[in-house]
Parts: structure tokens; C-alpha cells; sequence
């Protein structure tokens, strides 16, 4: 399973390395549509890498989605999870051609035990959010902060999140 992360984590890194060389994809318009960005808190629990898109290209508005990646680590040794944050997600831009959106997402977060299966269950964790988001129209630095609170153990947990990253 640590491979499996870690070679996740570092075809993510490479890929925004690979992305935001234009010299290595000549005739390819990145049209502002992705960002890449890490996450405190959020639909991660405790932290997150994830990647975001819009559904219609071109647009840097819109309906989209976000998939991550996160691994908790227990309390004692051995023990921890990984976590795959997964929404859909729609960012509306208060006055076009300015940085200033609110996203509203749903989704889930699987919880993946890495050790001790009898104790730790696989389990699907509801989650939402409602964030305020500072993103260029174009290409450039993103910042996220916002509500996000989950659904388990029977009950709603509050839940803040922030995130700093890269569009393009």
C-alpha cells in the first residue's frame, strides 16, 4: 500500500512538473481548467494532495471535480489509513474576470485501513463543502478556505479546510 501512494504522489508531482513546461508540449492550450493543490484539513481529514477540473473546457467556471489523495497515520505504530478524497464540485465567480469564487462540492472519502483489518473497516466517508476560493482566471497560485464538514459515526463532524496550489 506505501508503494501504491507513494508512486501516486510522485506521478501527480511529475505530472505538474510535465504540465507546466510548455516547452515540452508545444501545440498543447492548457485553457485553465486544472489545479493542483495541497490541502489542510478538508475532505482529507488531516491533509490531502489533489487534483481539480473543470467538466467544460475552456471554462474556469463551472461544474467540475476533484480527486486526492491522503495517508493518516495512527496513534500507535503500524496503524493508519489511506484516504481518497473524491467530489463533484461547481465554482461560481462573483464578477467575471476577477479571482473571486465560491466552490460548493459533494462527495465521499473512502477510508482505506493500511494494517489491522479486524479492528479498522474500509469505509465510505459523505462529505461536503463549501469554500471561498482565490483563483486566477487564467493560470497561476489558488487558495482555498472553507467549511467542510463529514458524516460519520452516525453524526456530522465540523470541519474546516484550507488549501494553497497551482492552476493551469
Amino acid at each position: 500500500m506505501k508503494i501504491l501512494i507513494i508512486s501516486i504522489d510522485l506521478t501527480l508531482a511529475s505530472y505538474t512538473n510535465v504540465f507546466s513546461q510548455n516547452s515540452v508540449l508545444k501545440g498543447i492550450h492548457f485553457s485553465g481548467n486544472n489545479v493542483v493543490y495541497v490541502e489542510a484539513g478538508g475532505a482529507g481529514l488531516s491533509h490531502s494532495l489533489n487534483y481539480d477540473r473543470r467538466f467544460k473546457k475552456g471554462e474556469a467556471d463551472g461544474l467540475g471535480f476533484r480527486v486526492g489523495i491522503s495517508n493518516v497515520i495512527g496513534l500507535d505504530l503500524g496503524t493508519g489509513a489511506a484516504i481518497i478524497p473524491l467530489a463533484v464540485n461547481y465554482i461560481y465567480r462573483i464578477k467575471a474576470q476577477l479571482p473571486h469564487a465560491i466552490e460548493a462540492s459533494a462527495g465521499v472519502s473512502p477510508f482505506i485501513p493500511k494494517v489491522d483489518k479486524e479492528t479498522l473497516k474500509t469505509e465510505i466517508i459523505p462529505t461536503i463543502a463549501l469554500m471561498y476560493r482565490l483563483q486566477p482566471v487564467n493560470s497561476g497560485i489558488v487558495a482555498r478556505v472553507g467549511f467542510a464538514p463529514y458524516y460519520q459515526l452516525g453524526k456530522f463532524w465540523s470541519h474546516f479546510g484550507a488549501s494553497v496550489g497551482y492552476k493551469f
